[in-house]
């Protein structure tokens, strides 16, 4: 007699170098800096399903920057731990909730291994809240939108402690089933708790990509921001421009 064999939901692997120049390396309005700098990710993800629409979510995710202008470089860590539920009498709407620790580190070599450098690292405990939905699919085009909610539990230093609110709005047209033009905008309004600051974010970026095989994927990509901030004297105001290529591995395991 045969029995059916439960399945494992894959764990999906992810790993992305990119090349990208950018007219404000360091993000700020004073004695900007133009340049280029490499960006490396390397995450895996497992959803395995709970219970009929409803699903864990899991990540693990590390990332290392290093900037031609090196005090800029640094590393982060990111884990992730929540549910999603997915709806689809509501045209697919998928509701999440995650709690997420970041820790980043700067490698600042103006400073002797003997310094006290506790300012190069921060990190932070986070409740995060979303909300996402297909708006259009065909075999051409693609659409989606969707809005989140982010509250710090903690954060080091303190004066980063934020809620955040943001909506984001996505299109994807498809040449072909390998050669795919991606855009998307967001918006955001950030509220500093243990200070008078609040910031809104905005964020349009433009993809190019192409699919070598199930496995690779080539890309390139054009991104500006502008941040205006209630910081007296526009200190945290700033704006930016960067644009790259670069390349994807995935895989399932």
């Amino acid at each position: 007699i045969l029995h059916r064999q439960p399945t494992r939901a894959p764990i999906q692997g992810r790993f992305y170098s990119d090349v990208f120049w950018s007219n404000n390396l360091a993000s700020t309005n004073r004695n900007k800096t133009e340049g280029f700098f490499w960006a490396n990710t390397l995450e895996a993800s497992w959803r395995p399903k709970v219970a009929d629409n409803l699903y864990l979510d899991t990540l693990i995710g590390q990332d290392i920057y290093v900037y031609e202008a090196g005090l800029l470089n640094f590393q982060s860590t990111r884990l992730g731990l929540g549910l999603i539920r997915t709806i689809p009498s509501l045209g697919n709407l998928a509701l999440s909730a995650r709690y997420e620790f970041f820790y980043s580190h700067s490698n600042n070599p103006s400073y002797p291994d003997f310094a006290d450098n506790r300012h190069l690292n921060d990190h932070y405990h986070r409740l995060r809240f979303g909300a996402n939905r297909p708006l259009l699919i065909t075999k051409e085009h693609a659409a989606f939108a969707s809005v989140e909610a982010a509250f710090d539990l903690e954060s080091d230093p303190e004066s980063l402690e934020r809620f955040e609110y943001a909506g984001l709005i996505g299109y994807t047209y498809s040449f072909s089933d390998q050669l795919k033009l991606s855009t998307f905008y967001r918006l955001a309004w950030s509220d500093y708790r243990n200070t008078s600051r609040d910031d809104w974010n905005h964020i349009v970026g433009l993809e190019l990509s192409y699919a070598v095989s199930e496995v690779i994927r080539c890309h390139t990509a054009l991104l500006y921001s502008h941040n205006s901030s209630s910081s007296p004297l526009g200190f945290n105001d700033y704006d930016y421009f960067q644009g790259g290529l670069g390349v994807g591995l995935s895989g399932k395991f």
